[in-house]
């Protein structure tokens, strides 16, 4: 079955959903500071439940010509407590037409950079200092393997064709239930734009966690 469209405008292409991914592991009794992501356990983007390494992410959207909204419920229906690190829904941008694409990074906190740039196979720049300071910069001390490549952006990004051209631009709508990391990444004339929501929280057997609207 082939991504679904979400959203469509004349001029500046369709957004597809693509998928929806989850980082989780068993519970332990004390976290390692800063250990690695874990890998992404991921599936073809459907509304309604998915089950991924453990947790159960429900998925409701709301479609309206050309944006769409997405509410994400997480869940522990299994009989162990797991630890859940993050939750993604990846959507594809197919533009009309190719050509030269920026991006506009958003910064996490006051001491962040904001600004565009080139959105080129390079991806998010590396950090000249470790986790810790990292973490100051950044929602996460450090980036996952799987993000080599990828554009960073917080709360918020932007792809579009400069510098007048038509632009996607994708969300998270933070009420501190998790954090919004977005990220960004040519493929062919398409833009794959992935919404990560850090949620870095124990989830005890039975227990449900709203998380952010997108």
């Amino acid at each position: 079955m082939g991504a679904r469209a979400v959203a469509s405008h004349t001029a500046a292409g369709r957004v597809e959903a693509t998928r929806i991914a989850v980082r989780a592991s068993k519970a332990t009794v004390a976290a390692v500071p800063g250990a690695a992501p874990a890998a992404l356990a991921s599936a073809p983007f459907e509304t309604g439940a998915h089950r991924l390494a453990g947790i159960e992410v429900r998925v409701q959207l709301d479609a309206d010509s050309d944006a769409a909204t997405f509410d994400l419920v997480a869940s522990n229906p299994g009989p162990h407590p797991i630890c859940l690190e993050s939750v993604v829904l990846g959507l594809r941008w197919k533009r009309p037409r190719g050509g030269s694409l920026r991006f506009l990074r958003n910064g996490w906190q006051s001491w962040s950079a904001t600004g565009a740039r080139d959105l080129d196979d390079a991806g998010e720049p590396g950090f000249p200092s470790g986790p810790w300071l990292r973490g100051m910069h950044h929602a996460l001390g450090a980036p996952a393997a799987d993000r080599a490549g990828w554009h960073e952006s917080h709360g918020v990004a932007v792809a579009g064709e400069s510098p007048r051209g038509p632009a996607c631009l994708v969300g998270v709508l933070e009420r501190g239930r998790a954090f919004g990391v977005l990220y960004a990444r040519r493929e062919g004339d398409d833009v794959l734009l992935e919404a990560e929501q850090a949620v870095e929280a124990r989830l005890e057997p039975g227990e449900t966690r709203p998380l952010e609207r997108l």
